[in-house]
């Protein structure tokens, strides 16, 4: 969470959750997220992204990466071999998140949520669940390549932050 003098607490809240139980009703209209605790929704909001293949997984780290091409051309630094990787990953971005930078965001955006009666945590992420429960349902996601599948789940969790709550 974020502090009064915007540090974030290092600490990721205890959960006590039955995960695969929880995990398992995201997925269903009957859902009801104020079952859950704040902190809690933090958790499934993790294991959403996870059963969509979006979260690294653990002691894996983040590959080295070419150098991208500037827009202007090749660049004179860059060899062929770095040259068409750079322009594969321009093609097929990554869309597996790393699971501490997964946890920093929703800590972020859940403090940018304000307190008010609807435009809140947990309409955020209702809008997520709901968007979870789409493409677990349906063939939708045949549609969407992982990258598309990650922006439209933080669009749907985000899309309410800091809202005054006026209207």
């Amino acid at each position: 969470m974020i502090g009064p003098h915007g540090s974030m607490a290092s600490v990721w809240p205890a959960h006590g959750l039955p995960i695969l139980e929880a995990t398992a009703s995201m997925a269903m209209l009957e859902f009801n997220p104020f079952d859950y605790t704040p902190d809690q929704l933090l958790v499934l909001v993790i294991y959403a992204f996870k059963d969509l293949g979006l979260v690294q997984s653990r002691g894996r780290r983040s590959v080295k990466r070419a150098p991208i091409a500037s827009p202007r051309g090749p660049s004179p630094m860059l060899s062929s071999q770095q040259q068409a990787s750079a322009a594969t990953q321009l093609e097929n971005p990554p869309a597996r998140v790393d699971p501490a930078v997964l946890r920093r965001f929703l800590l972020a955006i859940r403090a940018k949520y304000r307190d008010i009666p609807y435009h809140n945590w947990y309409h955020g992420f209702s809008v997520m669940q709901f968007s979870y429960l789409v493409l677990r349902n349906t063939n939708l996601s045949e549609y969407f390549d992982k990258l598309e599948v990650l922006a439209l789940l933080v669009a749907a969790l985000c899309h309410d932050v800091d809202h005054p709550g006026n209207s």
